[in-house]
């Protein structure tokens, strides 16, 4: 499991609930998977607290469909997200979203000092 300062590695698809188009897909835009430090604020664009609170339990290798409500996910403001599934485009996500996000936990490892 990851801890806060941890490295992880993950592979993930972000969709509106009830949504059948992807407003990110990493498996598609990135062969290595999106990179980020656990626990560290902010958390990289278009991921919410809820998908940190997903990974949280989440093991090395294990998968995952987290559904984030408005509240843990971007709230009553629309977010524009920066999609590179979409080359670049910029996506906005209706405000009190729901938000369905399968994740896939590649790695975890202690960043360079």
């Amino acid at each position: 499991r990851a801890l806060a300062g941890d490295l992880v590695v993950v592979q993930y698809k972000a969709q509106v609930e009830g949504s059948d188009q992807a407003f990110e897909d990493t498996r598609k835009s990135t062969k290595a998977g999106a990179a980020f430090v656990f626990g560290s604020r902010p958390l990289p664009p278009g991921l919410p607290v809820g998908f940190e609170e997903a990974l949280s339990t989440m093991r090395t290798g294990g998968k995952r469909i987290a559904l984030v409500p408005p509240e843990l996910g971007f709230g009553a403001d629309p977010e524009f997200v920066t999609s590179k599934l979409r080359k670049g485009e910029t996506v906005e996500i209706p405000a009190n979203s729901r938000l369905t996000y399968e994740i896939e936990l590649k790695r975890v490892s202690i960043p360079p000092s």
